[in-house]
This record gives C-alpha cells, sequence and structure tokens, in this order.
C-alpha cells in the first residue's frame, strides 16, 4: 500500500540510538516525509536552527540532555511543528509532562509495531493539516471582511 500522508512535510527524528532512529527514518520516509535525523540533543538544535519542520519525534532521554527541552525550544518560537515524545521509561508523569508541556502525542518503547507508530503519526498530521487549513481560512475571512469593512466606509463617505 503507497500511504503517503506525510507528503510535503518535513520530519526531525531525535534520539541517541542509531538503529531506531533509521527504523523510524525509514518508516517515515516511506510515509512520504522528507526526514533528517539526530543523535545529541545539540545536533537536533542545530537542525531545528535550518529550515522549518512540520514534524519532530523526540526521545526524553538523551545523552547531553531532554527532548522537552526541543519541545520547549520550538513552543518559545511559536513553531506550529507538531512534536511526538517518545520514551523506554514510559510512565504515567512522563506522559502528562510531555502533553502539558506541548507534545502531540507520547509513545512508549519498545512500539507495539510500526504500524502503531504509522498510526500515531497520521492522526498528528491530520491535526496538523488541519490547523494549518483553519489558519489559512482563517486569514482570508479576515481579508474578505476588511475588504467589505472598506468598502461599507467609502459607500458611507459618498452618501454624505
Amino acid at each position: 500500500m503507497n500511504d503517503t500522508f506525510g507528503q510535503g512535510l518535513r520530519c526531525l527524528v531525535v534520539d541517541d540510538d542509531e538503529s531506531l532512529r533509521l527504523v523510524l527514518e525509514e518508516t517515515l520516509s516511506r510515509a512520504g516525509f522528507s526526514v533528517a535525523t539526530a543523535g545529541s540533543l545539540a545536533e537536533a538544535r542545530t537542525r531545528l536552527a535550518g529550515e522549518p519542520l512540520d514534524l519532530v519525534v523526540t526521545d526524553v532521554n538523551l545523552p547531553d540532555g531532554s527532548g522537552l527541552s526541543l519541545l520547549e525550544e520550538l513552543r518559545a518560537r511559536e513553531s506550529d511543528a507538531e512534536v511526538i515524545v517518545m520514551t523506554a521509561f514510559g510512565t504515567l508523569g512522563a506522559a502528562m509532562d510531555a502533553l502539558r508541556a506541548g507534545a502531540s502525542e507520547f509513545l512508549t518503547k519498545p512500539f507495539e509495531g510500526l504500524e502503531a507508530v504509522r498510526s500515531r503519526v497520521r492522526r498528528v498530521v491530520e491535526s496538523l493539516r488541519l490547523r494549518r487549513s483553519e489558519r489559512a481560512l482563517t486569514r482570508q475571512l479576515q481579508e474578505k471582511i476588511e475588504t467589505l469593512a472598506t468598502f461599507i466606509k467609502v459607500e458611507l463617505k459618498l452618501k454624505q
């Protein structure tokens, strides 16, 4: 099946486990994403400074810090990138911390299977696309309202 729900989107996978990074890179590439990878927080920050991203999939525990700090940095930049946080130490508290910080999804490693990962990523991408579409429609509506308001003002001036 050719399910390219990530077509046209850019993704960063951050994990110090090279084999997991490669598996996620391959899985997301097959879903249509343009995928970059990083094995550390420092490397991820370098990648984030480049072109804008649509999705970040990050481990919580990295050799040089917490993946949650990437999430906080993205939110501070007002990025609309979706962030999926994953950890091998999946406790309810860790999940709540990630979601409170603005994560879109929380995955516990080892995964239940790659199709479960794809399904959750697909759901996050659908949310991203809907949010972006809503923003575009809101902007268009605002422009039409402004045009109408200008037209009404001109009409009122002509009638005076």
